[in-house]
């Protein structure tokens, strides 16, 4: 009997090894499953395949990984920072400005967080805590982006400081001389500043670079004509609309030049051309009341001063010219009581004006369309911690 049992004693424990060796495997198995899941669904990981769909373009699928690793570690700044990147680019500043201000908690010297934060603060004209928040990306910085100094100049025109802008933009191009934008915007603040020959000197250079700089020909036209130089305003302006035929500050700026010209006819076809693309400016409008004047359409002439008066963008200037031309073309006879009365008026705007600041807000051109900086900064690729004719008592506007 014992000899039968042997044969089955020795098969079971064979049988035996082979099962317990099955179950370590199975075991062995199930643990590194859980490993590698417990290892992919971490917030590092999770992080760095986000970054890639990112890049790949699929930013919503992004945005989704990275909120499921915020979760896992909401302290995390990478994570902070480009959800907030994300939410920049997908238009909802708010979350976006939210995620930065957090990773600026968690790495108070994040200077891409501190300019995205200034970029929105910006974007929504709050001025000053623009400014604070790239001052403090300068603080923070040893090599400081161009364009945040940029910025910077920016949001200090937007609080009217146009001395301490134009200083800023200095010190940019001075740091940075092949930031072309800060040397086209000291030109354009010394142009408004009064200091004509230094902007001509700026625009000059830049113009030698690049001669079809559409900003820079527009204030080298604007500060031809405001030193009467008809020709060389004629030429930047005329050059303007070859590159632009719509653009309506070149029109305007020509218009004056063909006034002072006497080609009244030609003055008349360009300020109605700046009026065809902006019926509302009051610049051309005030313009065109004095070439009909000219024309001896007096008429028509009071018609556009009186419309002239009733524009919502009227300055006390060309309140004061409406006024005074209106007036006078009912009785031109009363041209010299008119002219003393005028003289007695702009004497008193002049000693009022000493005590009020340098310029109202719409009398600089803004810079474009106000997307000239750079914009967000992207995500990490990974995980790394007067006119000569006695008839027109006021000249007429060059203001673009």
């Amino acid at each position: 009997m014992p000899e039968l049992l042997q044969p089955l004693i020795n098969s079971f424990v064979a049988d035996w090894l082979l099962w317990g060796i099955g179950f370590v495997v199975l075991v062995g198995c199930v643990i590194a499953g859980f490993w590698w899941k417990a290892k992919t669904q971490t917030a590092r990981y999770l992080y760095n395949v986000a970054i890639d769909l990112y890049h790949k373009g699929r930013q919503q699928e992004s945005l989704k990984i990275l909120e499921k690793a915020f979760k896992k570690e909401p302290n995390y700044q990478p994570i902070l920072y480009n959800m907030g990147v994300i939410h920049m680019e997908l238009g909802d500043k708010d979350t976006a400005k939210n995620y930065f201000q957090l990773s600026i908690l968690e790495v108070p010297d994040d200077t891409s967080a501190l300019y995205n934060v200034g970029l929105i603060e910006y974007e929504d004209k709050r001025y000053e805590e623009a400014i604070s928040s790239w001052l403090a990306c300068i603080q923070h910085s040893e090599e400081v982006d161009p364009d945040v100094y940029y910025g910077l100049g920016l949001a200090y025109e937007g609080m009217e400081q146009w001395q301490t802008a134009l200083e800023v933009y200095e010190r940019n191009y001075e740091l940075n001389p092949e930031h072309v934008d800060s040397k086209v915007a000291m030109a354009r603040l010394a142009y408004e500043l009064g200091d004509i020959y230094y902007a001509k000197r700026l625009l000059d250079e830049l113009l030698e670079h690049n001669e079809d700089d559409m900003e820079a020909l527009l204030y080298a036209a604007l500060v031809a004509t405001a030193k009467e130089d008809w020709d060389g305003a004629e030429r930047f302006s005329t050059k303007l609309l070859s590159l632009d035929d719509e653009h309506a500050h070149a029109f305007n700026i020509l218009g004056v030049v063909y006034f002072y010209k006497k080609r009244y006819e030609d003055a008349e076809e360009c300020f109605e051309a700046a009026l065809e693309l902006d019926e509302e400016w009051v610049s051309p409008m005030n313009n065109l009341a004095y070439v009909y004047e000219k024309q001896g359409r007096l008429t028509h002439a009071k018609m556009r001063f009186k419309q002239v008066q009733g524009s919502e963008a009227l300055t006390p200037q060309l309140e004061t010219d409406s006024y005074w031309m209106i007036n006078y073309l009912k009785d031109p006879e009363q041209a010299e009581t008119l002219q003393e009365e005028r003289l007695a008026t702009e004497a008193a705007e002049e000693a009022a004006a000493l005590e009020a600041p340098l310029y109202q807000e719409d009398t600089i051109i803004k810079n474009g369309d106000e997307e000239l900086l750079a914009g967000i900064v992207a995500p990490t690729p990974k995980d790394e911690n007067s006119l000569e004719d006695e008839s027109s008592p006021a000249p007429i506007s060059g203001e673009a």
